[in-house]
């Protein structure tokens, strides 16, 4: 059986904004939260040097993520990242 996330609205509302913000280009960022519920949403630059049709997180804000979710008494639960004009 598959796990059921629930992701708050604050969460939704910041990586919709992100992906806005970032097209055409892919947007990614990292979902915080306490299991089996996604609080909020860490925004994190694409270092890909094909940003429209990759992401990459750098390993230096990957761990700054990861320690603002330990600051915060947070998980970090996954990843996130768009889908520009995909088919």
């Amino acid at each position: 059986m598959s796990p059921t996330f629930t992701i708050s609205l604050q969460a939704q509302e910041i990586i919709t904004q992100h992906a806005m913000i970032s097209y055409p280009f892919e947007c990614c960022g990292i979902l915080l939260g306490t299991l089996p519920n996604i609080s909020d949403a860490l925004v994190l630059p694409n270092v890909s040097p094909r940003p429209k049709r990759h992401f990459e997180i750098s390993a230096r804000d990957y761990l700054q993520a990861e320690s603002t979710a330990d600051r915060r008494n947070l998980n970090v639960i996954g990843i996130f990242h768009s889908h520009c004009d995909a088919p």
